[in-house]
């Protein structure tokens, strides 16, 4: 069996029997000390390690595994394209990108659901009322042209209303 093991802490890549490479413990220990719902698997397609949330437990024990409902939160891959470490490098990354510091997390979906329709509605509100004002602009200054396609445009509807 011919393997490569590089830095204790890091990955161990065995070649025979390929099911990836092995995750540390110490990492594991300090995923799951920084948040229990988050777990790292690797990815064989990608040839990356994914970090990914569990956001719905379906396996027997307490460990995540493959029949958890997970959701995407960091591909362990540099900007450059190359493999990620995983390590203190990947930590600040998961920490960079937790939306919980926004105020949304999984159970805030509804808020966020809200958040957006009330922004839609305020842009709207404004496409409303510049038009109110165009047509107010075009009566004042007598724009029969204007107003006729103003008129045409009401009657036809306004698309993705």
């Amino acid at each position: 069996m011919e393997s490569i093991t590089s830095r204790p802490d890091c990955i161990t890549l065995v070649t025979d029997d390929f099911s990836g490479p092995s995750v540390s413990e110490s990492f594991k220990a300090q995923l799951r000390s920084y948040d229990p719902t988050l777990c790292v698997m690797w990815n064989s397609k990608k040839m990356r390690f994914v970090v990914q949330q569990c956001v719905e437990h379906h396996a027997p024990g307490g460990e995540h595994t493959h029949l958890c409902q997970r959701i995407y939160v960091l591909l362990a891959q540099a900007s450059d394209g190359t493999m990620l470490p995983l390590g203190d490098t990947v930590m600040n990354a998961i920490r960079a990108r937790d939306v919980t510091k926004a105020g949304y997390g999984p159970t805030d979906l509804q808020r966020w659901i809200g958040d957006r329709n009330n922004e839609e509605t305020k842009v709207r509100e404004k496409i409303d009322r510049d038009q109110t004002d165009a047509v107010k602009h075009a009566s004042r200054f007598n724009r029969r042209q204007l107003l006729s396609a103003f008129n045409k445009l009401n009657m036809m509807g306004t698309p993705n209303r």
